[in-house]
């Protein structure tokens, strides 16, 4: 981050896209620590700049893959949201946490054929563990796979 400009440089690109809720401020670790509205998003906010960058046309197709295969190989949401889908299914997630009281999760799914799927899960609750936090991201990914199945295939268009 420090060589493309930093937070602020972020912040800028991100805006660019139209996301007017998401900002960066520190650099990781600082960034993991809850300080007001410091480096925060909302759910809809990060799932729709997800879905451009990850669906749309923003980045070469080159640099998508790279960025979904990377989110693909990331280990520490493997007990979020990506545990609870069915196996048949492929995703990428982006986890974020702060020790003391948040948990949360972005992940591209991809169902067999159908459309994919962009589905975000913040969790914030002070003295609550990282175990019980988690649990609570599964439950809300265990909702969506629900949704997803209800709602069928789709295909040639995202949502």
């Amino acid at each position: 981050m420090r060589s493309a400009g930093g937070p602020a440089a972020l912040t800028r690109f991100v805006r660019g896209l139209g996301d007017t809720v998401t900002r960066s401020d520190r650099y990781e670790p600082d960034s993991n620590r809850s300080a007001g509205v410091l480096d925060t998003t909302s759910p809809k906010a990060i799932a729709t700049t997800a879905q451009r960058l990850l669906l749309g046309d923003v980045l070469s197709a080159g640099a998508r893959a790279q960025l979904e295969r990377g989110m693909t190989d990331c280990k520490p949401g493997l007990n979020r949201l990506r545990a609870v889908l069915p196996v048949s299914w492929q995703a990428a997630d982006r986890p974020g946490t702060s020790v003391e009281s948040e948990t949360n999760d972005y992940a591209l799914v991809r169902p067999p054929r159908r459309a994919p799927l962009i589905v975000a899960v913040y969790y914030d609750a002070p003295g609550v563990g990282l175990d019980a936090r988690e649990a609570v991201l599964r439950e809300a990914g265990t909702a969506f796979v629900q949704w997803a199945e209800f709602h069928g295939p789709v295909t040639g268009s995202t949502r």
